[in-house]
């Protein structure tokens, strides 16, 4: 069980992210599956505290990687996410959800110091926005504890981080590329702004029609770009990096569906597609979680050519076209 454990990697934190996020987008279907995602995502928390408690030095090895080390923030975001949303008593919850804050704080801290301060536009990938922009996912939960002020102050951090990473990340894939084994990343591009949407919708009873609107518009056609793409992004066989394409299609629905729902919007056409990107993004969460098991089964992780450590970060493919 131990080695199993060890086999997992960081980046498996999207995949449970997306889980907990599932299970708040499906509540009004199917609310007998919320439980069931919960219970899946917690043990998936369980299993990386114990993955970093019993193999730190793989660990820090994974966290000199600038993309493994940005997607884990994923993991802070999860457990903000599911402090908020599962039946615990408000005083344990409201304790989990403050310290995960203050360490999505401190690793905020920690990543700028540990690469954005080289400087070096070769390691600044899309996965950036998991740390900077995922702090919306304070003002996400933020109401659940009336923590409104912390709230507003995740939501503007995130948008003006969003304003300033996006052309910093469009250069770089300009200037240097992305290698295909880590293509799939290119997927994050669609959750920033259906985060920040969702934050808005979360922290204000009364949103401004036109700017909910403003920014649903950029976010579902940053998601068709994706959805258009996106056979650009995968490879002729799984890799754990895929759980980059599972909360960016979570995030995009949920936003359309909240924004629907705050326009107080009764049209056919959008109303189906959101069900629509309900139905896309609930076969993307399960396929990557069944392909992580498979992969977990067959202890196969560390061997994965998209998780060694020694990833190059000088990719020589272009930025497809």
């Amino acid at each position: 069980m131990l080695d199993t454990i060890k086999k997992l990697p960081l980046a498996a934190s999207g995949l449970i992210l997306s889980l907990v996020a599932l299970a708040n987008l499906l509540t009004p279907l199917l609310p007998v599956v919320r439980p069931i995602l919960q219970s899946i995502a917690l043990f998936g928390i369980l299993l990386l505290c114990a993955k970093i408690l019993s193999d730190r030095r793989v660990v820090l090895q994974e966290f000199r990687n600038p993309i493994a080390a940005s997607c884990f923030a994923t993991f802070l975001m999860a457990i903000q996410l599911l402090s908020s949303s599962l039946p615990l008593p408000k005083v344990v919850g409201h304790g989990f959800w403050y310290l995960a804050v203050i360490t999505y704080l401190s690793y905020i801290v920690f990543f700028t110091y540990r690469f954005a301060r080289q400087r070096d536009l070769s390691i600044v990938y899309p996965s950036w926005f998991i740390v900077y922009v995922g702090f919306a996912m304070v003002g996400v939960s933020a109401s659940a504890f009336q923590e409104y002020g912390i709230g507003l102050f995740s939501l503007v951090f995130a948008s003006l981080s969003f304003l300033i990473l996006a052309p910093i990340v469009l250069y770089r894939l300009s200037k240097y590329g992305i290698g295909k084994d880590i293509r799939p990343i290119l997927a994050i591009f669609a959750a920033p702004v259906s985060l920040i949407l969702t934050a808005y919708l979360s922290l204000h009873q009364e949103a401004n029609s036109l700017i909910v609107i403003s920014i649903l518009i950029v976010s579902q056609l940053i998601y068709s770009f994706v959805i258009l793409r996106f056979y650009t992004f995968i490879g002729s066989r799984f890799s754990p990096l895929y759980s980059a394409f599972t909360f960016p299609a979570v995030s995009t629905a949920i936003g359309l569906r909240l924004a629907l729902a705050k326009l107080a919007v009764q049209s056919p056409i959008l109303l189906t597609l959101s069900y629509l990107e309900i139905v896309v993004a609930t076969t993307i969460v399960l396929y990557v979680l069944y392909s992580y098991i498979i992969l977990v089964v067959k202890s196969g992780l560390l061997a994965s050519k998209a998780f060694q450590t020694q990833t190059s970060y000088q990719e020589e493919s272009s930025f497809p076209k």
